[in-house]
């Protein structure tokens, strides 16, 4: 992963927090910091959530420094099949991405009359997640 220039602070906690790597996280993670579209399927507890979503924050941050991330441009889209999915997915964007003060997270359920994360959207999110 050192190939990819992260910033300082995502590589110094991908190495505190995942010495090792599942082979799945290792090819969702390299094929996404490539700039390949990747979509994967794994068994519950192999970090795929992790391995989505730590590529995703680190190309929404070199993008955000660089000025090419406009407001209400969702840089990443999760599709969670249930509620507590989305919620870990959640947990997982804000955590990798909680260095940053304007990153965005939101999370929207297909089931809620909520508008006001509707309205959230509309006034920009780098990563959705959806139900």
């Amino acid at each position: 992963l050192g190939l990819f220039h992260l910033p300082p602070w995502l590589a110094q906690h991908m190495a505190r927090e995942y010495s090792e790597l599942y082979p799945i996280q290792r090819s969702v993670i390299t094929a996404a910091l490539l700039g390949r579209d990747v979509m994967a399927v794994a068994a519950l507890g192999t970090g795929i959530t992790m391995a989505a979503l730590f590529p995703a924050v680190a190309i929404m941050v070199r993008e955000h420094a660089a000025g090419s991330l406009g407001p209400a441009q969702p840089h990443t889209v999760v599709l969670a099949r249930k509620r507590r999915h989305a919620a870990l997915a959640e947990y997982v964007g804000e955590m990798l991405g909680s260095r940053r003060s304007s990153y965005r997270v939101c999370t929207l359920d297909s089931s809620s009359k909520d508008w006001s994360r509707q309205r959230e959207v509309e006034a920009g999110v780098d990563l959705l997640i959806a139900t």
